[in-house]
């Protein structure tokens, strides 16, 4: 008589599964985090995979036996699954050193990981909870990740910060702004961009997210992820959002051809020099040793303040505005950041610090 432990699933939702939290595994030196851990308990299989940052736990239902075991050949794995239909029965020695996945007349037999697997961390107390779209939060978040700096020395700003209704990105030297009722937190929450990339797996579905001192949870019915918090103290971002009524100068652009024209500039300055435009009342200049380049563009209002900005900053920002017609622009003075947004909206907000003018009449000199 066989003592083996048995436990069968739907091989569709089996692979879905380990696709799901194949997802969170980085490359590492620690091989055990190159792999996930399949669970059988109480009539679910969990599928879970981390990076010591970052748990994703993908939940489906399932029936036999209570064991555990990590794969010790994740890419393999993941080729045979694709493969497998109907159901996988699943059959672990008793030493718990091999497992077998049988579907149909296909088996695979691979080794169990010996390692122990690290534990999804107590997330402790819950001091928040909302809940969102994940689609909506996706998009939300690629619309102002350009304002991220993954490898900034200081970790708080290679994150989202979740503040109000606001979704926020800042790397020192823009920020990008996005504004929804959809979710609306009372505190400050930063979470590693890297990581919230993982929202994908749960498509369009609805989620309930809670906020702890150290995690944030994201979950519904049948996944679960678990984010560490950034720690550290955030730049204070709306001390650089100025009142209108202290703008010099407010006009209007056309969104496509501001975008054309600046595409024209970049071009020509290249991805390895950094040389800033100079925007004077539509007209821009870009000025170097290997010559000067210029074009214009329709203003609408007063723009006779002169400065000096980054070309790829400023094409980002208007990537970010580009569902906009028309963008307002706020300029309260030449070294102050510049402030855009959709004329027909206030959702979406992008600043740009500008350049110094000095610096460049030094490079035209």
């Amino acid at each position: 008589m066989s003592t083996n432990l048995k436990s069968t699933v739907n091989a569709k939702l089996f692979n879905e599964a380990i696709t799901k939290a194949g997802k969170a595994l980085s490359k590492s030196y620690v091989s055990v985090l190159d792999n996930v851990q399949v669970t059988f308990k109480e009539g679910r299989c969990a599928v879970t995979g981390t990076n010591l940052e970052h748990w994703l736990e993908v939940n489906i239902p399932a029936n036999g036996d209570s064991f555990s075991f990590i794969t010790s050949d994740m890419k393999s794995l993941l080729k045979a699954c694709k493969h497998f239909d109907g159901d996988i029965a699943f059959e672990m020695q008793q030493d718990g050193k091999k497992v077998s996945l049988k579907s149909g007349s296909r088996i695979v037999t691979q080794d169990c990981h010996g390692d122990e697997f690290p534990k999804s961390p107590g997330v402790g107390e819950v001091l928040e909870s909302c809940k969102a779209n994940a689609l909506s939060l996706t998009e939300r978040i690629s619309k102002i990740k350009y304002a991220v700096n993954v490898n900034s020395t200081q970790p708080i700003y290679t994150g989202i910060c979740f503040s109000g209704e606001k979704l926020i990105a800042v790397d020192g030297f823009r920020i990008a702004l996005n504004r929804s009722p959809d979710l609306n937190v009372d505190g400050e929450f930063v979470l590693p961009l890297n990581n919230l990339k993982l929202l994908e797996v749960f498509g369009k579905e609805d989620l309930t997210i809670e906020f702890t001192k150290k995690y944030a949870v994201f979950a519904n019915s049948g996944t679960k992820l678990i984010i560490r918090r950034l720690a550290g103290e955030y730049m204070d971002f709306k001390r650089h959002i100025q009142p209108d009524a202290d703008a010099k100068e407010i006009y209007v652009v056309n969104t496509a051809e501001y975008r054309k024209e600046l595409s024209f500039l970049n071009d020509l300055i290249g991805s390895r020099n950094y040389e800033y435009v100079r925007f004077e009342n539509g007209n821009l200049r870009v000025l170097t040793k290997r010559g000067n380049f210029s074009t214009k563009i329709k203003v609408s209002g007063n723009a006779e303040m002169v400065y000096g900005f980054e070309c790829r900053y400023m094409l980002d920002a208007l990537n970010h505005l580009k569902g906009a017609k028309s963008i307002t622009f706020r300029v309260y003075s030449p070294l102050s950041p510049i402030i855009m947004n959709d004329s027909g909206s206030d959702a979406d907000l992008a600043l740009v610090l500008p350049a110094r003018i000095t610096d460049l009449e030094e490079k035209a000199a």
